[in-house]
């Protein structure tokens, strides 16, 4: 599983701290946000930040043929 952070809690994450342990909790799920992505996110052909947008029906990549 993931780790989430707040933007508040970077710092401490990335410091020197020896143990920010107490970051390790689940994120508000009210704070999060949820939507459809393109298949495309599954090929690496499709590299770039399009994959992430709300998927369309002509987001899906082009069939093909396989061998």
């Amino acid at each position: 599983m993931p780790l989430i952070l707040a933007r508040s809690d970077l710092d401490r994450w990335l410091g020197a701290e020896e143990n920010p342990a107490d970051l390790l909790r689940s994120y508000p799920s009210a704070d999060m946000q949820i939507w459809s992505i393109s298949m495309r996110v599954n090929s690496p052909d499709y590299d770039d930040p399009s994959i992430l947008e709300p998927a369309t029906a002509h987001t899906a990549p082009p069939r093909r043929r396989r061998a």
